[in-house]
């Protein structure tokens, strides 16, 4: 099921973020885009702008699913976000964008020569993830912060680097047009309206400690690799 066809739900989000903070070393392909796709949903929440700047996440994770099923189809034992890493690595393809990849050796004939690499797909999808782990710092670390306040810091601590004069700048008319801190917190805990103040402040402690975790891993990971930071 597309990620759009579904409900948003907060405590799913927390404990997918659990699973995988705890299975570093042996991350779930499918669970790491679930949580992903989790996140997009929670984006939602500040409107249709916003969710339509990272419409490519979605995206992203359904090139990291078919590639994985390509390689098991090869007899590789792609099951995590590490041996698809690792794999795609391994056969010449971890900087392949699917527009290089002539640069990278594979010609026409090649049945690589327009594959869509795993890495780079991985890494949009952590520059993504450390988008929405900082949002969720800053609301948490500053009671009055307005969610346009805390999404432009975000933005300009994280991604702001990778993108154009022209991106940037319709990034911060995004900003003016999301909803105010109550609306958005309030939307994303809708089927739990019960929650009283401290007990979404401890949720939200949760999901930061542990995307940090996970972020930090996956860097790490990467910078092992030789391969953070793709073009």
């Amino acid at each position: 099921m597309e990620a759009s066809e579904e409900r948003f739900d907060f405590l799913k989000m927390i404990e997918l973020a659990n699973t995988i903070s705890e299975s570093c070393g042996s991350i779930s392909i499918e669970i790491f885009c679930e949580y992903c796709e989790c996140n997009v949903l929670m984006l939602k929440k500040m409107g249709k702008l916003a969710e339509l700047g990272f419409s490519d996440i979605i995206t992203k994770c359904k090139i990291i699913k078919e590639n994985r099923e390509k390689w098991i189809e090869k007899g590789e034992e792609v099951k995590t976000v590490e041996q698809i890493f690792e794999v795609e690595i391994s056969n010449g393809l971890g900087k392949a964008t699917g527009s290089n990849n002539n640069k990278l050796g594979f010609d026409k004939k090649s049945e690589f020569y327009k594959h869509i690499g795993s890495c780079r797909s991985i890494e949009r999808l952590l520059r993504f993830m450390l988008l929405m782990q900082r949002i969720i710092e800053n609301l948490y670390n500053d009671k009055e912060e307005k969610v346009s306040t805390a999404v432009r810091k975000a933005y300009d601590q994280e991604l702001s680097r990778y993108h154009s004069f022209f991106v940037r700048n319709t990034a911060k008319g995004i900003f003016y047009m999301l909803p105010n801190r109550d609306k958005f917190l309030r939307s994303i805990t809708d089927d739990y309206t019960q929650f009283p103040e401290d007990e979404m402040e401890g949720h939200m402690k949760t999901l930061i400690d542990t995307s940090e975790v996970i972020t930090s891993y996956i860097i790490n990971f990467m910078k092992e690799h030789d391969h953070f930071e793709l073009p």
